[in-house]
C-alpha cells in the first residue's frame, strides 16, 4: 500500500471544473492492484517513475470497471475532473475519451508539453500549483454552453433515480436526442448509462450501514434484488459480496480508488 496520501481542495476559481487533487508516495519497486470503478468523472494524472522521468496524461470517464496489476509511481498525483465540465478542461469530445488514457500534449499541445516538463523538475509540493496554474489558464479560453446543461442533469441523477430521462430533457428544453447528444459531447456516455453508474454508487454509499440487499436494491431504486445483480456483474464485474469484500479482478483491490 502507498506509505502516504493526500487529499487537497480546488482553489475557489477552480471548483466549477476540479473536484479535488489526490496525491500518493509509494516506496520504489512497489507492485500494486489498481482499480478504476464506472464514473462520470474524468482525471489529469501525473507519474513520476524515476529521477527525471514521469507521464502525464488525460483519463476519460470509464462506463464500467477495469481492473489491472501496476508498479506503483514514487509520486503520483490525480487531479479529478467534475462530470458534465471536463471538456471544457480538455477541450476535446468527452465520447472521444472514454476509457481512455490520452497523453496530456495531445489535447493542449505546448502547454501539456510545458506542464510535462514542469512536473518532473519541480518536487511535489509544487505539483497543486502548477496544475492549478494550467488549469485556469486553459479555462479561461472556454464559454459557458451545454456543460452547464449536462452539469446539472448530472447532478440530479446522482442525487435520485425518479426522475426519467424524458423529464430530464424536457426541463431542458431538449429532445431525449438532443440530451443523448449532449451527454455524449460533454460525459462521454448516454444519460441511461450515467444514470445506472449513479444509481449503483447510491447503492454503494449505503451498502456498509445496512444488511438486507433486498431493502438496498428497492431503496435505491432497482426493480429486485436480481436487478442488482445484474449491474453489479455488467458495470462492476464482480456480484456484491465480492465487490464490498474487495475481491475483484480476480484479485484483492481497494474499492475506494
Amino acid at each position: 500500500m502507498p506509505t502516504h496520501e493526500r487529499r487537497i481542495e480546488p482553489c475557489a476559481g477552480l471548483r466549477p471544473w476540479v473536484s479535488g487533487y489526490h496525491l500518493v508516495w509509494s516506496p520504489p519497486g512497489q507492485v500494486y492492484n489498481l482499480a478504476h470503478f464506472p464514473s462520470g468523472e474524468s482525471a489529469l494524472v501525473f507519474r513520476a517513475t524515476g529521477a527525471g522521468i514521469g507521464d502525464l496524461c488525460a483519463i476519460g470517464p470509464f462506463r464500467r470497471a477495469r481492473y489491472k496489476r501496476v508498479c506503483a509511481a514514487s509520486f503520483y498525483i490525480s487531479v479529478g475532473l467534475r462530470p458534465g465540465r471536463a471538456r471544457e478542461v480538455l477541450g476535446w469530445p468527452l465520447h472521444e475519451l472514454v476509457d481512455q488514457f490520452v497523453p496530456l500534449e495531445d489535447l493542449w499541445n505546448s502547454i501539456g508539453r510545458t506542464l510535462r516538463a514542469q512536473l518532473i523538475e519541480s518536487p511535489p509540493e509544487f505539483a497543486v500549483p502548477l496544475f492549478e496554474a494550467a488549469i485556469s489558464r486553459i479555462v479561461k479560453r472556454t464559454k459557458a454552453g451545454s456543460a452547464s446543461i449536462v452539469s446539472r442533469i448530472v447532478s440530479a441523477m446522482d442525487r435520485d433515480s425518479d426522475t426519467s430521462i424524458d423529464e430530464h430533457a424536457r426541463s431542458a428544453g431538449l429532445s431525449c436526442r438532443q440530451l443523448r447528444h449532449l451527454f455524449r459531447l460533454e460525459l462521454g456516455m448516454g444519460p441511461k448509462h450515467y444514470s445506472r453508474i449513479a444509481r449503483l454508487r447510491r447503492l454503494l454509499a449505503s451498502a456498509r450501514t445496512k444488511t438486507s440487499w433486498v431493502d438496498l436494491a428497492l431503496e435505491s431504486g432497482f426493480y429486485d434484488q436480481a436487478h442488482m445483480i445484474r449491474e453489479f456483474r455488467d458495470l462492476l464485474n464482480a456480484p456484491p459480496e465480492t465487490f464490498l469484500a474487495g475481491r475483484v479482478g480476480g484479485r484483492n483491490c481497494s474499492i475506494t480508488e
